[in-house]
């Protein structure tokens, strides 16, 4: 009951699904997950993966060298665009949003790298979380050293994702469209 997702969607009154399995990389979440969800159903996904096994900054030689996702590298970042390649797929016009880290069990900045990469391919929004580690924020991790938060930190995240989307936004409306051509006449 104190998992983001749900506080966002209290925050929003609005119905959030938490597709998030705690452990889980990119590879694994394509490969055990992603038959569980009917993407057409959702206008926005927050894709926040990495934190185990991160990101390799190969996204030319692992994702765009190849014109079908079928071809990308069974990497985590070729796993990682594969998801977003399957959400896109089968739904144009919703937003992706990606998420930036704080922590991970290998070199999280060179994973920040790689999804700023990630969402210049895709023109998707970002939301940089890096600043929110245990060590930067001990309030928002429920008193423990550790990368996981409590209810202030859940809070907090929905709130920031609430913000950054709405700022986004603003600074072009039509963005508020998503996937959707603008009207010629």
């Amino acid at each position: 009951d104190q998992n983001y997702p749900r506080i966002l969607g209290r925050m929003l009154n609005a119905e959030v699904t938490n597709g998030g399995y705690s452990g889980y990389s990119a590879s694994d979440w394509f490969t055990k997950v992603l038959g569980k969800y009917d993407f057409t159903k959702y206008d926005t996904f927050i894709i926040w993966l990495g934190t185990n096994n991160g990101l390799t900054d190969t996204l030319d030689e692992d994702v765009n060298a190849y014109e079908n996702p079928d071809n990308y590298a069974n990497t985590e970042t070729g796993y990682y665009c594969r998801i977003i390649e399957a959400i896109k797929k089968v739904n144009k016009d919703c937003l992706i949003v990606l998420t930036k880290l704080f922590a991970s069990k290998t070199d999280y900045k060179t994973t920040n790298i790689v999804i700023d990469k990630i969402a210049k391919k895709y023109n998707l929004l970002v939301v940089d979380n890096s600043d929110l580690s245990s060590t930067n924020k001990p309030e928002l991790h429920a008193g423990v050293n550790n990368p996981h938060f409590g209810k202030a930190g859940n809070m907090f995240i929905a709130d920031r994702y609430i913000q950054k989307i709405s700022e986004w936004i603003a600074e072009d409306p039509l963005r508020s469209e998503f996937g959707y051509t603008a009207r010629t006449n």
